[in-house]
């Protein structure tokens, strides 16, 4: 009995992106993943050279979820854009592309750098001279120090108190200092001048 032979039709999935990964500065930036995705049409198990594009799907896999992405250009491309990292941890995401048809899935993780750290150093005297009495007397002085956190070059207002140190420089040895670790406003305790002639001592505030 002669049977009439079927052709048997299959499809055959290619499914790539062209990078797995990318590390974006603390800055922020954006990446292009090109995506090859379509199925090649064989007819008992041979290529016939035809071929049809798949749709794919992008979506947050895992991690912290902090990106962007842009699908516009699907299933050709995705882009990932990264904002402006402005905490002090590194951070990664996984994205899931996906094929729709064969369900095949490949992974992209997202990684960026922590926020660049850095200070801006204040340090001010309310007076930087002072001529005394001959009796015991005190000054007060308002001193202004601390240190304000930059990110990414951009201040975020975050100050810090710092101490400092209270010693003697040149001149006459005769105002009672307070040595190190001195915090917030200080008095300078100036003892009788008992001499007949006028003194001066300048001190160095680190």
């Amino acid at each position: 009995m002669y049977r009439k032979h079927i052709p048997v039709t299959t499809w055959e999935y290619v499914f790539s992106i062209d990078s797995t990964t990318y590390n974006a500065p603390a800055t922020g930036g954006s990446t292009v993943v090109n995506i090859t995705s379509y199925k090649k049409k064989l007819i008992d198990g041979i290529e016939t050279g035809e071929t049809e594009t798949v749709n794919v799907s992008a979506e947050y896999s895992s991690g912290t979820d902090f990106t962007s992405l842009d699908r516009t250009q699907l299933p050709n491309k995705l882009t990932i854009t990264y904002p402006e990292n402005k905490t002090e941890s590194s951070r990664t995401e996984i994205e899931v592309i996906e094929q729709q048809e064969s369900g095949k899935k490949l992974y992209f993780t997202a990684s960026q750098n922590a926020g660049v750290i850095t200070y801006n150093y204040t340090f001010n005297l309310g007076y930087y001279s002072y001529d005394s009495q001959a009796t015991a007397n005190s000054i007060g002085i308002v001193v202004v120090s601390y240190k304000t956190k930059i990110i990414n070059g951009t201040s975020t207002g975050e100050n810090t108190t710092l101490s400092y140190s209270v010693n003697r420089s040149s001149g006459s040895d005769f105002v009672n200092l307070p040595g190190s670790s001195v915090s917030g406003d200080m008095t300078l305790n100036i003892p009788e001048n008992t001499n007949t002639s006028s003194r001066t001592e300048v001190i160095r505030f680190t």
